[in-house]
C-alpha cells in the first residue's frame, strides 16, 4: 500500500514538473520574452543618441558626448525646428553705446556672478574628472537596460505625469521635457546665455 502511494506521489510530482517545464518552454512564452527584449533594445536605441565620444565616470555612469543638434530635447515637436543661437540676440540689442559708462550695472554683475557660480557647480560633477566633451557636443548620461527594467513602463519612461505640473500665466511659451520646463521665445535666449558662458570653459550642457 505504501509502495503504491509512493509511486502515485512520484507520478503527480513528475506531471507537475513536466507541466511547468512545458509552460516555460512554450512558444508563446518565448515569443513574449523575445518581444520584450526587442522593445527594450528599440527604446534604448531611441533614447541614446549617436555619440561622438564616450566618457566612463568614476561613479559607474557612462557619459556620451552627443552632437548638440541631435540632443533628445529636439525630439519634442515644439523644438524640432529650433535654431540654437550661440550669441543671444538680446545681448546685441542691449549692448552699451560708446558714450555709456564702462562700469557694469549691479544687475549685470549679479548675472555674471550667477553664471560663474553655476559654472563652478557644474564643473564639480564627478564624470568631468575623466575628461570633457569636444566643442559642438553636450554630455548626456547613457540610459542602461537596467534603467528601463526599473521603470513602470517603457512607453512612459522619462516622462512626468501630466497632472504633476500646473502651468500659470507667467509660464506661457514653455514646454515640459522629461519633467523640466524649457522656455521658448525670448526666454530661450536667457537660457542660451548660460550655455555660451560654459562654452568658454569647454563644457556644454543641454538646455
Amino acid at each position: 500500500m505504501i509502495g503504491k502511494r509512493s509511486i502515485l506521489l512520484l507520478l503527480v510530482m513528475g506531471l507537475f514538473v513536466f507541466s511547468v517545464g512545458a509552460a516555460y518552454h512554450h512558444p508563446h512564452v518565448n515569443s513574449k520574452a523575445k518581444q520584450s527584449t526587442l522593445e527594450v533594445h528599440k527604446k534604448l536605441k531611441l533614447l541614446n543618441k549617436p555619440r561622438v565620444k564616450t566618457i566612463k565616470s568614476e561613479d559607474g555612469d557612462t557619459i556620451d558626448c552627443v552632437d548638440i543638434y541631435k540632443q533628445p530635447a529636439f525630439d519634442h515637436p515644439a523644438l524640432r525646428n529650433h535654431t540654437i543661437q550661440i550669441t543671444p540676440n538680446f545681448r546685441e540689442a542691449s549692448a552699451p553705446s560708446p558714450s555709456s559708462s564702462s562700469s557694469p550695472s549691479p544687475s549685470a554683475s549679479n548675472h555674471v556672478q550667477n553664471d560663474h557660480n553655476s559654472s563652478q557647480q557644474l564643473l564639480s560633477q564627478i564624470w568631468q574628472r575623466s575628461g570633457g566633451c569636444p566643442d559642438g557636443t553636450i554630455p548626456i548620461r547613457r540610459i542602461q537596460r537596467r534603467d528601463l527594467l526599473r521603470a513602470t513602463g517603457l512607453e512612459h519612461f522619462g516622462k512626468k505625469p501630466a497632472n504633476s505640473y500646473h502651468s500659470t500665466n507667467d509660464e506661457k511659451g514653455s514646454v515640459i521635457i522629461n519633467g523640466t520646463r524649457v522656455e521658448l521665445g525670448p526666454q530661450v535666449n536667457r537660457s542660451v546665455s548660460k550655455r555660451y558662458v560654459l562654452d568658454s570653459l569647454d563644457n556644454h550642457f543641454s538646455f
